[in-house]
């Protein structure tokens, strides 16, 4: 692992998901999906610029954390996550999540920006809507309901949602993370992020609507983007070389761009050139 802390209650593990790099040039921190972990980036890192590292986040009550109580209010994760990526934000880095992990990752860039003076270089928020547009809370849905809406989503295989074993561990999982979406910020932080923000989406996602994704929009003062893939709400899975090529296409622009202006920074100016 690059990165490691103590785990303590609600304290996040950061986990490389790749060999460990001193050299990377930036980290790319990922955030999962209701129901999901880490483990759902652990392609990623073999198919992005071997200058960037992969950190996936594991919250509580989530994959090699399963033991551990899930966090049920987000400014509270918040609060936690922005003192445990200390570690991985001791360079430049980026923040990417899907759907719940969307909410989390526009909370906690607003959060490192306006605390801890640390702004990412890039937010990708993906299958998501702005936080701010009304949607139907799902944690105190039945058991049957909720079935529908994940067979819906078709992003669970349909034998794992036939096995009643996996799906009563799996369900109070859910119900914890729609418990943290539903406690989300419902608008951008006053004064909060001004790093370019690129929103991500699958065409053919039923969760989502052109108006819901071009409202995130308002959640920046700098750039913004909005990308639409082939595929359903889990196009990160189906159109994954794509999404890929896509962030680590803007990553490198971001550092072609920083690099240049390190250049242009060393060169003598006109003025100093004549003076020589």
């Amino acid at each position: 692992m690059a990165i490691t802390r103590e785990r303590e209650s609600h304290e996040l593990l950061l986990v490389s998901k790749r060999r460990p790099s001193p050299d990377c040039d930036l980290r790319l921190l990922c955030l999962p999906y209701a129901g999901g972990d880490a483990s759902a980036f652990r392609e990623w890192g073999a198919a992005l610029p071997d200058n960037i590292e992969v950190v996936a986040i594991e919250l509580p009550g989530h994959g090699q954390r399963m033991a551990e109580e899930p966090c049920r209010r987000m400014s509270s994760l918040v609060d936690v996550m922005a003192g445990a990526c200390a570690a991985a934000i001791d360079r430049p880095f980026a923040i990417f999540g899907h759907s719940m992990g969307a909410s989390i990752a526009i909370e906690l860039a607003s959060r490192l920006a306006t605390v801890a003076e640390r702004s990412p270089v890039h937010v990708f928020v993906s299958g998501a809507q702005a936080p701010h547009i009304e949607r139907r809370s799902l944690q105190h849905v039945s058991r049957e309901e909720l079935l529908v809406e994940l067979r819906r989503w078709n992003g669970v295989p349909e034998e794992v949602l036939a096995n009643n074993a996996i799906i009563e561990l799996f369900i109070p999982i859910l119900r914890a993370d729609f418990a943290l979406v539903d406690t989300r910020a419902r608008g951008p932080v006053r004064g909060g992020l001004a790093a370019p923000l690129t929103v991500f989406s699958g065409i053919e996602d039923p969760e989502v609507t052109d108006e819901g994704l071009k409202a995130w929009r308002q959640y920046t003062s700098g750039p913004f983007d909005l990308q639409v893939f082939p595929g359903r709400h889990f196009f990160l899975d189906s159109a994954r070389s794509e999404l890929l090529h896509e962030i680590g296409r803007r990553l490198v622009s971001w550092r072609f761009a920083q690099r240049s202006a390190t250049r242009a920074a060393l060169e003598p100016t006109e003025t100093e050139r004549c003076g020589r």
